[in-house]
């Protein structure tokens, strides 16, 4: 049985309507190199709408994303640094 090798990626980006797209195919190249295939489409459509979301109602572009694979599970996320945009800010 092959086991599979924990990865993570990181990546730090100014959110721009040309950067969405090279993020997409940035994080669909990391999970081809990781044999996540099936997972591009879903990562990369989820991806782009939040990063679009950053790019009309941010002030604060500054954007970190991460993912990790643990041989079971893919996790990735998307932080910002804009507090305007907080669902739990009063």
């Amino acid at each position: 049985m092959k086991t599979a090798v924990p990865c993570y990626y990181h990546l730090d980006v100014e959110v721009t309507p040309e950067r969405v797209g090279q993020v997409k195919r940035i994080l669909a190249a990391h999970l081809r190199y990781w044999d996540l295939d099936t997972l591009v489409e879903p990562v990369c459509r989820g991806a782009e709408m939040l990063l679009k979301a950053i790019d009309e109602h941010a002030t604060d572009k500054e954007t970190s994303i991460e993912m990790w694979w643990n041989g079971q599970h893919l996790i990735t996320a998307i932080g910002d640094n804009d507090r305007d945009l907080r669902p739990d800010q009063d």
